[in-house]
C-alpha cells in the first residue's frame, strides 16, 4: 500500500501520543461472530456491564460464508456478510431477504422493529462509547464489494500484501528471545 510522506508522519505523531488502549486494537483488532449471538449481548449485566460477543481470531479460515461479523480496531467498523448469510438474518437486520439487495453504502445500520437488529445496534452504540471518537461504519458482502480488501487487510493472522501473519510474528520474535537468552547464557561470567 503506497502511503504519502505526509501520512506517514501524520501515523507516526498519532501513535506517539496514543494510549495502550487505543493503539492495542488498532494492531489486533476485534471481531465478533453476530449471527451466533446470545440474546444478553448488548446489555447489561448484574454488574452493569455490557455483556459482549464472543471474539474470533482475526483470520479467514475461521469466518464462515453462512455469518455475518463485526470487526472494529477502534477508527473503523465493518459488518462482514458473507456469500451465503441465511436470509432470515437479512431480514432482520435490513428488511432484504438477498444478500445482493443491502446497499453496501448505507452510512449506519437501520434499527427495524425487532430484537436482533435491536440488539445489534445496541451493540454497535456500545462498541461506539467505549472509543475517544466515533467510528465510521461500512458493509462489506462477500466476493461483492471492492471493500473486502480494507476489511481482509484487519485480519492480521492472515498474509496480507506478501506481510508475515500474526503466527509467523509471534514465531519469528520467539526465536529472536530463545537466540537472546542463549547468547546470555553462552557469555563467560567474571565475579569479584
Amino acid at each position: 500500500m503506497d502511503i504519502s510522506l505526509d501520512m506517514r508522519v501524520q501515523q507516526m505523531r498519532a501513535w506517539r501520543g496514543m494510549p495502550v488502549t487505543q493503539s492495542l486494537p488498532l494492531l489486533y483488532p476485534r471481531l465478533a461472530a453476530i449471527h451466533t449471538m446470545t440474546p444478553e449481548v448488548g446489555k447489561p449485566d448484574t454488574y452493569g456491564r455490557i455483556v459482549m460477543p464472543t471474539f474470533t481470531r482475526l483470520s479467514y479460515p475461521f469466518l464462515e460464508s453462512e455469518g455475518a461479523y463485526l470487526l472494529e480496531n477502534g477508527h473503523v467498523m465493518y459488518l462482514w456478510l458473507g456469500r451465503k448469510v441465511d436470509s432470515a438474518l437479512l431480514s432482520a437486520l435490513f428488511g432484504v431477504s438477498s444478500i445482493e439487495q443491502v446497499d453496501p453504502a448505507m452510512p449506519e445500520l437501520p434499527n427495524l422493529e425487532n430484537p436482533f437488529s435491536q440488539q445489534l445496534n445496541l451493540l454497535i452504540s456500545e462498541l461506539r462509547k467505549m472509543r475517544p471518537h466515533g467510528m465510521s461504519f461500512n458493509i462489506v458482502r462477500q466476493q461483492l464489494d471492492p471493500s473486502e480488501v480494507e476489511f481482509a487487510n484487519l485480519l492480521v493472522e492472515d498474509k496480507n500484501l506478501d506481510n508475515q501473519s500474526y503466527i509467523d510474528y509471534l514465531c519469528v520474535v520467539h526465536r529472536q528471545i530463545q537466540t537472546e537468552v542463549l547468547h546470555v547464557d553462552t557469555q563467560p561470567r567474571f565475579y569479584f
